[in-house]
């Protein structure tokens, strides 16, 4: 198998409009519980224009309880998908992965995706950030 390089140049959180900028370092600057390490990733190239992204790992004690990633997504076009701003598609997607250990007998719960779930939106809420078309999903391995 052959795997291609990008053909177009980095669109990285150094490059872009103002408002991609601002939003890319404001997601760099933001402070962490002393568990996490959070570190800057390379950001996928072909899904928005400009993107950048910070790859987390939290750790207690010597044991690494989870991972994740923050993706920031900004296409100054708008893109539908992305959900609306007052009757216009949206021009930033933030996407969140985590994968996180759990207790076995909380695996079999049926509510363990609803709680995964209300524990973002919750998380969202309590720290003041607005979102518009907040998607995703819960899953259990």
């Amino acid at each position: 198998m052959v795997v291609r390089g990008e053909s177009r140049p980095a669109a990285g959180p150094e490059t872009g409009p103002a408002v991609f900028r601002s939003a890319a370092e404001g997601m760099r600057a933001a402070t962490f519980r002393p568990e996490v390490l959070a570190e800057e990733m390379p950001a996928p190239q072909r899904i928005a224009p400009y993107a950048a992204a910070l790859s987390a790992e939290v750790t207690v004690g010597d044991v690494d309880v989870a991972t994740g990633r923050l993706i920031l997504l900004h296409d100054p076009d708008g893109n539908d998908a992305w959900g609306t701003v007052h009757g216009l598609p949206g021009t930033f997607r933030l996407v969140a992965y985590a994968r996180a250990d759990i207790d076995v007998e909380h695996i079999s719960d049926p509510l363990l995706g609803e709680v995964g779930w209300s524990w973002l939106l919750d998380a969202l809420s309590g720290h003041g950030a607005e979102h518009v078309a907040a998607a995703g999903t819960v899953t259990r391995v």
